[in-house]
């Protein structure tokens, strides 16, 4: 993906030799911050959504637990199986 963009910036713009240099450094640490910032919003989503799963559980009567948990990891097997790329994030989406 940078390469292209590198590519594409260098004829459309003229870029020169120096130009490239910086524009390659400015998309690597661009995308290292976007790395940065999916990593903790995945860790975020990935909380809250155990903060919900502790709530739903504690509402349940101990019987329905063990139900809960089988809908829970059948939801996710069927996300992955989709391809779903999150963790964490509501239930119908994704589940731990």
């Amino acid at each position: 993906m940078r390469n292209h963009l590198v590519d594409e910036m260098t004829k459309e713009v003229h870029l020169d030799d120096q130009q490239v240099t910086l524009l390659k450094q400015i998309y690597d640490t661009t995308f290292a911050n976007f790395g940065e910032v999916r990593t903790r919003e995945d860790t975020e989503l990935a909380n809250i959504h155990e903060q919900q799963v502790d709530r739903i559980k504690k509402m349940l009567r101990p019987d329905q637990i063990p139900l809960y948990d089988a809908l829970r990891a059948r939801r996710e097997a069927e996300h992955r199986k989709s391809g779903g790329r999150r963790k964490g994030g509501p239930e119908e989406k994704s589940v731990k």
